[in-house]
C-alpha cells in the first residue's frame, strides 16, 4: 500500500571518513637539455620503456631511466615514476615548436595520397599561409618535411647577402631582473638580438625586445638573463647582414636564414635599413659570412623519427618566440593540430636555476630529488645548491660532478664550496665517467618503502648490479669525503670485494641523506594528516579538546615512522639536547623522547592568536637515532 517515507521521520545521510589522501610520492625530476619535453611541462613515465618511447632507445635519458627504475640491489620496491622536465641550455635559449601527433601508423603510399592543400600557423604573432603542398610524389617521410618547409618558404625571400659583426653598440644602464634601462646611448643602437657585456653583467645576456622610450635608444629592453646590475657602461655586438640583392619575396624580422657558411639556426632580429628587400638587417648568432645566396624563411620543418611526427620550429628563441598548432585541411591530415595529438612548447630563455626550478615546483610538488641529464657549470651547481638550500629542506638536489679538483685538496670544488656557504639538501656525488650514479642515488629516494615495518635504509652500502666503481683508491675515497662527496667505491676483503655508494652523506645540518629523506615524507605525511583534520572537521576549538584532536591526526604518521624506523625509540640524548627539549616543554619531555622516540606538544595559543585563528604553538621532537656504518672491532686473543 502506498507509505509516507520513514526518511520523514529518520534521515541517514550516508558519508565516508577520509583515509587521509595521497602520501608524497618520493619520485625523481630528471631536467634534461633535450628539446622534446615542451616547455613549461613536467612529464611522467611510469617505466623505463615508456622514457625510451618517447626520447629514443640510445639517448641519455633512457639510459638514466633505466638505472633509476632499478632502484637499488634488494630493495621492496622500485620508483613507481620518473618526471621528466625540459631545462634550456643553450645560450640563445629554445625556439617555439609545434611537433605533430604520431603519424607512426602512416604509410608513405597513403602520404601520397593526401590531396594537396596549404597550412596556416601564426609564427612570432605573425600569421603564415604556406603555398601549395603537393606530397605525391616524395619518397621518404623527410623529404615530405623538405616540400613543406619549401612551401612555408614560397612567398619568403631569396637574396645576395654577407654578414658582418657589430660592435659599436655603448650604453649607459642598469639591470633589474629581465629588464635593462638605458639613461644614455654613447654609440651605435640597441638592437634585438644584441649580446650584452660590461661589469656585472652576466654573460651571454642578449636583448630580446624593446619595452619603452625612444626606439633603440634610452629605455628600457627585456634581456634574455636575470640578474641585477648597477648603472654602468654596457657594451654590445650583433650581426649585422647586408643584403645587396633580393632574387624574389622580402625579408622580415623573426625569418631563419640558410646558406653556405650561415650558422645554423640564424636568424633576423630587427631591421636596420632595409625594409624587406636590399639593406641592412640585425641577425643573431653574430658571424661572419662572406657574400652568398641566403634564403630566408618562417620556420623550419622535420619528420621526428621517434615520434613519427613533423616537427615545424620557429626561428626565434626566447620568450618573444611563438607559435601556434597549424590549421587547414592537410595540417588535420599531417596532425599538426591540438585535436589530432600536436604538442606546442614556447620559445624560452636560456635557463637560469632559480627562475626555472620556482616554474616547475608552480606545476608540481610531487618529486622529492632532483639531477641533470647534462653537467651544469660550477656557477649554475651552485645556484641550484641555492635554491635548494631555500626550500625549507624540502627537496633533495642530486650533484653528480666530473671535476677533477673533487679528488684534491681545493677549496675551489662545488662540495667545499656548497659546504662553505651552508647550503643544505645538495647529495654531491662523484661520478667521473658517467652521470648515471645521479639516476641511481634518485632511484634509491623512490624505492624506499615508507609502509613497510623496519624498512630504513642508508644510502650506504646500496649497490645496483651491472654499475662499475669509479673510485678504487682509499687516498682518493677520503679526499671525497672531506670535500664533500659521495662516491661508488670498490672495497676489499681478503678475499672478497664489495662495491657499493659510500658515505651516503648531503650538505646540511641533517647530515646523512636518510635522515634527510625521512624528515621531507614524515613532514609531509603530518602536513596532509594536519590538512585532513582541518577540512573533515567542522571546527577545532582552542581547548583541550581541540588541541587533543590535532595531537590525534598526527599520531598515524608518527606510528608509520616509528614502524619504518624514521622514529627510533631507546635513543640515549646528550645533556644538551634534553635541556634544549625541556626547555622549550616547560617539563621533562626529554624522558619521553628517550624512551618512546617522540613526543607531541601541543601548547594553549595566545588571546591574540585565538582572534586570528591562526596555530597554536605545536612541536614534534623525535629521535632519529641514526644508523651505524663503521664497526672497529677490538680482537683480543687471550693466551
Amino acid at each position: 500500500m502506498p507509505a509516507i517515507p520513514a526518511s520523514a521521520i529518520v534521515n541517514v545521510n550516508p558519508g565516508v571518513i577520509s583515509a587521509g589522501g595521497s602520501a608524497l610520492d618520493l619520485s625523481g625530476l630528471l631536467l634534461t637539455d633535450s628539446t622534446r619535453p615542451p616547455i613549461g611541462s613536467v612529464l611522467s613515465f611510469s617505466s623505463a620503456l615508456a622514457v625510451a618511447a618517447y626520447f629514443g632507445g640510445s639517448s641519455a635519458e633512457a639510459a638514466q631511466a633505466a638505472i633509476y627504475f632499478n632502484g637499488y640491489d634488494n630493495s621492496t620496491v622500485k620508483p613507481a615514476a620518473l618526471l621528466v622536465a625540459q631545462y634550456p641550455t643553450n645560450t640563445r635559449g629554445v625556439a617555439p615548436y609545434v611537433r605533430g601527433g604520431s603519424l607512426a601508423t602512416l604509410t608513405l603510399a597513403q602520404l601520397n595520397a593526401l590531396p594537396t592543400g596549404t597550412i596556416t600557423l601564426t609564427i612570432n604573432g605573425v600569421a603564415k599561409t604556406s603555398g601549395t603542398i603537393d606530397l605525391t610524389a616524395v619518397a621518404s617521410f623527410s623529404a615530405a618535411a623538405t616540400a613543406i618547409q619549401t612551401a612555408l618558404a614560397a612567398f619568403d625571400a631569396v637574396t645576395t647577402a654577407a654578414i658582418a659583426t657589430t660592435t659599436t653598440l655603448s650604453v649607459t644602464g642598469s639591470i633589474s631582473g629581465q629588464i635593462l634601462t638605458v639613461t644614455a646611448v654613447g654609440g651605435g643602437s640597441v638592437q634585438n638580438g644584441a649580446i650584452l657585456a660590461g661589469t656585472g653583467v652576466t654573460t651571454r645576456t642578449q636583448v630580446q625586445k624593446q619595452l619603452s622610450g625612444t626606439a633603440n635608444g634610452v629605455g628600457t629592453y627585456q634581456v634574455s638573463l636575470s640578474q641585477s646590475v648597477a648603472s654602468t657602461t654596457i657594451t654590445g655586438s650583433y650581426g649585422t647582414m647586408t643584403v645587396s640583392a633580393v632574387a624574389s619575396g622580402a625579408l622580415a624580422v623573426g625569418q631563419v636564414l640558410s646558406g653556405t657558411g650561415v650558422t645554423a639556426g640564424t636568424v633576423i632580429t630587427a631591421r636596420l635599413t632595409g625594409t624587406g628587400g636590399t639593406g641592412t638587417y640585425v641577425v643573431s648568432p653574430s658571424q661572419t659570412a662572406s657574400s652568398t645566396t641566403i634564403s630566408a624563411g618562417p620556420a623550419t620543418v622535420a619528420f621526428d623519427s621517434v615520434s613519427s611526427a613533423f616537427v615545424i620550429t620557429g626561428g626565434t628563441p626566447g620568450t618573444v618566440g611563438t607559435i601556434t598548432q597549424a590549421s587547414g585541411a592537410l595540417a588535420t591530415s599531417l596532425k599538426l593540430t591540438t585535436a589530432t595529438g600536436a604538442d606546442l612548447s614556447q620559445g624560452a630563455p636560456e635557463g637560469v636555476p632559480s627562475t626555472n626550478m620556482d616554474a616547475l615546483i608552480a606545476t608540481t610538488q610531487n618529486f622529492a630529488s632532483f639531477t641533470t641529464t647534462f653537467a651544469p657549470s660550477l656557477a649554475d651547481e651552485l645556484a641550484f645548491a641555492a635554491w635548494v638550500n631555500a626550500q625549507d629542506d624540502r627537496y633533495v638536489y642530486v650533484l653528480w660532478d666530473t671535476d677533477p679538483l673533487a679528488i684534491t685538496d681545493s677549496a675551489l670544488c662545488a662540495g667545499r664550496q656548497i659546504a662553505a656557504a651552508g647550503y643544505s639538501g645538495t647529495m654531491a656525488i662523484y661520478s667521473p665517467t658517467d652521470q648515471y650514479l645521479g639516476a641511481m642515488v634518485m632511484g634509491f629516494i623512490a624505492s624506499l618503502d615508507f609502509s613497510r615495518a623496519n624498512a630504513r635504509a642508508t644510502l650506504a652500502f646500496r649497490s645496483q648490479a651491472g654499475m662499475s666503481a669509479s673510485v678504487t683508491s682509499s687516498t682518493v675515497a677520503d679526499q671525497l669525503i672531506a670535500n664533500g662527496y659521495n662516491f661508488y667505491g670498490a672495497y676489499a676483503t681478503a678475499n672478497d670485494q664489495f662495491v657499493f655508494v659510500y658515505p651516503g652523506s648531503i650538505s646540511g645540518s641533517f647530515a646523512w641523506l636518510d635522515s634527510y629523506v625521512n624528515q621531507i615524507w614524515l613532514n609531509n605525511s603530518l602536513q596532509l594528516a594536519l590538512m585532513t583534520l582541518l577540512t573533515g572537521t567542522p571546527s577545532i576549538p582552542y581547548n583541550a579538546e581541540g588541541y587533543a584532536l590535532i595531537e590525534a591526526a598526527a599520531l598515524d604518521p608518527i606510528n608509520a615512522a616509528l614502524l619504518y624506523g624514521a622514529i627510533r625509540p631507546g635513543v640515549t640524548l646528550s645533556a644538551q639536547q634534553a635541556a634544549t627539549i625541556n626547555n622549550v616543554a616547560g617539563f621533562d619531555a626529554a624522558d619521553v623522547v628517550q624512551s618512546r622516540g617522540w613526543y607531541f606538544l601541543v601548547q594553549d595559543a595566545s588571546p591574540s592568536v585565538r582572534a586570528a585563528r591562526g596555530s597554536p604553538p605545536c612541536t614534534l621532537w623525535y629521535a632519529d637515532g641514526q644508523s651505524v656504518q663503521q664497526i672497529t672491532l677490538a680482537s683480543l686473543q687471550v693466551q
